[in-house]
């Protein structure tokens, strides 16, 4: 219940405004946010609304960036960055461009209110759990955004959420639909499962030199160790600088009073409370008992407060808190539900008060001590001042000598030693590498680095590749210092993996065909003879045993109007699986708390099938025009 209390007051929009920061632009691009009448180039236009080259490659970028993050930094973005991938990308702005549109019809608005109290909840905005305008700007700047961009980018993003909830919270469910989702998602089937492994096969294959031979010219590339390099590289960023880079006492101290606000730790309250539940759906009747009960129990504690804590463990509805009298330590403002927070911070100490009503029912509270705010000293404060002085010296540094550095090592291709030596860098080594890159080295995990690498102006002309952007605010730029070219492994070397390959496969062959001929006998009404059944196991979508999931679909999808039935399925491990279901039981729609489950998952999967066809209609019916020649790929 007290993580509830806490929760209450988290904005629930702050996680999706957040993300804005943690990926900028990776659905509205740039262009919706500045002035893109200089654009020069048109990728598509919206109902007359133009999608400038500028935003649709920048939203590109973003994805691709999106893409590397989720995989570790490892991936050749080559292969994902298609024209299939563009257009999926176009399209998402499309589709925001057709929400924006039509939410401006319903004329759907964000008070500036609103906006300032959805950014305020965002925690990254926040110091001591409060808003901080100088913590707010200075993550935008490292954003690249301004205030004013980034605030109408919120808003934005208000409306369509806002309009998508709206949309997708319509549907009427009835109680026959939740009855029957709960009858059939609850069933149960009683299963027994008979394997036909590969293993049980082998004996009965040979695989003779010829075999082997065959595949092995067939299939050569992948017996074929691609080309391979060493390289020495440089790496210029901020966080390369930050040795580089002094912060003296003075600037220390100045940043300090600068920021004063920033070390003031915040007062801090101890409360207890005995909580009598009231649910917000609760009927007036089951309110009004409850009402009447918090306040009998407030004059009792204000009659004998040395009893507060035997009264709250006794009466109060919050497990978590009753346990400890009703103590729920120390807590900041803003910590709480709202009503909660607002009463506790207008008590003085010792004082009594309530019932107090909040989502959850009505409180009475007890304010135990309170921690006044004090200033951090400079001496606690020190290292994060300097680190923080020393980061932004770090980020001008580099964007002072970014393009120099870049001329250099191209200038000066026949080494990395004159810039090494320039921006007092150190040149570092690789381990070998492939055109796909290496894990010892994830900052030279980068398409168009690689490619400069393997280029033949690097390769065999011995040339600084060019500085290569790698990561926001990364330079790389490379030399190759030794190359093996690609061999094939030989013959003798792999021809036990391809026996066994070729072993296995022919295997699963057999054992599919027996299965599949074991299956058709038993369909016609003779069982083999050879065919065991193990003892029946219950299964469920939600409890599926020791069934895997192709098995467990098949087993569902498997028609029981006349029992037992059989179906098969070939393994993902190989071989193959005849099922057979002996008894099924539907799941039981009484349970009035599983139906309002069962009912709000319902709603949410036809509310967005709702909102998806919506968004099909307005796309369907709106005037799209898109330049297809955009979708092909382009050098970023």
């Amino acid at each position: 219940m007290l993580d509830k209390l806490r929760d209450g007051a988290q904005s629930k929009f702050a996680k999706v405004i957040l993300a804005l920061l943690v990926i900028p632009f990776a659905l509205w691009g740039v262009e919706s946010y500045t002035d893109n009448s200089g654009s020069v180039e048109t990728v598509a236009t919206v109902a007359g609304q133009k999608i400038g080259a500028q935003e649709y490659n920048q939203a590109v970028k973003q994805m691709l960036d999106q893409w590397r993050t989720r995989l570790g930094g490892n991936v050749d973005t080559s292969v994902i960055d298609t024209p299939e991938f563009r257009r999926s990308v176009l399209e998402g702005l499309i589709k925001q461009r057709l929400l924006l549109a039509d939410a401006a019809k319903a004329r759907s608005t964000v008070t500036d209110q609103e906006l300032a109290d959805q950014i305020a909840a965002i925690p990254a905005f926040q110091d001591d759990g409060k808003f901080s305008k100088v913590r707010y700007e200075l993550l935008l700047r490292q954003q690249g955004l301004t205030p004013l961009s980034f605030e109408e980018r919120v808003r934005q993003d208000i409306v369509v959420q806002r309009y998508q909830e709206f949309i997708a919270g319509t549907p009427i469910i009835s109680n026959a639909s939740i009855d029957a989702l709960i009858r059939a998602s609850e069933q149960a089937r009683e299963v027994s499962v008979v394997s036909y492994a590969p293993e049980q096969f082998t004996g009965q294959v040979k695989i003779d030199d010829a075999a082997i031979k065959g595949y092995y010219d067939s299939h050569k590339q992948d017996f074929t160790i691609p080309d391979q390099v060493k390289v020495e590289y440089l790496v210029l960023s901020p966080a390369e600088l930050m040795g580089q880079v002094e912060v003296s006492e003075e600037e220390i101290k100045k940043q300090y009073e600068a920021l004063a606000a920033k070390y003031v730790q915040p007062e801090e309250r101890q409360a207890s409370h005995i909580l009598i539940k009231a649910a917000a759906d609760a009927s007036d009747a089951d309110k009004k008992a409850a009402l009447a009960k918090a306040e009998d129990l407030l004059r009792q504690a204000k009659a004998e407060p040395a009893k507060f804590a035997a009264l709250a463990s006794k009466f109060s509805d919050d497990p978590g808190s009753a346990s400890k009298g009703g103590d729920l330590g120390f807590f900041r403002n803003g910590a709480m539900v709202k009503p909660f927070d607002e009463a506790v911070f207008q008590m003085k100490k010792d004082e009594i008060r309530g019932p107090v009503q909040s989502e959850f029912g009505y409180h009475i509270i007890k304010l135990a001590d309170i921690k006044p705010s004090k200033g951090k000293p400079l001496d606690e404060v020190r290292g994060e001042i300097t680190a923080e002085l020393k980061k932004q010296k770090a980020g001008r540094k580099f964007t002072e000598i970014v393009e120099s550095f870049s001329n250099m090592v191209y200038e000066q291709s026949a080494s990395l030693k004159p810039a090494a030596d320039a921006y007092k860098l150190s040149i570092k080594q690789s381990d070998w590498i492939t055109r796909k890159g290496g894990e010892a080295a994830p900052e030279l995990n980068n398409e168009k680095l690689l490619q400069a690498v393997f280029g033949e102006e690097v390769l065999k002309n011995k040339r600084n590749t060019e500085a290569v952007e790698v990561a926001p605010s990364t330079m790389v730029a490379a030399r190759v210092a030794e190359f093996k070219p690609s061999t094939l492994r030989p013959l003798t070397e792999v021809s036990a993996g391809i026996k066994d390959s070729l072993l296995r496969e022919e295997a699963n062959k057999l054992a599919i065909k027996q299965g599949k001929d074991h299956l058709a006998e038993i369909n016609k009404g003779a069982v083999p003879a050879t065919l065991k059944w193990p003892d029946a196991q219950l299964v469920s979508r939600q409890q599926p045993g020791a069934l895997i999931r192709p098995e467990l679909e098949a087993a569902f999808k498997t028609p029981t109007k006349t029992l037992p039935a059989y179906t098969g399925v070939e393994s993902p491990q190989g071989g193959y699986k005849i099922i057979r279901v002996s008894k099924v039981t539907d799941g039981a729609p009484s349970d009035e708390a599983k139906k309002r489950a069962y009912r709000e998952e319902l709603k949410s999967r036809t509310g967005q099938r709702e909102f998806s066809a919506m968004v099909d209609s307005l796309r369907n019916t709106t005037e799209v025009k898109v330049k297809m020649e955009a979708l092909e790929k382009k050098e970023q």
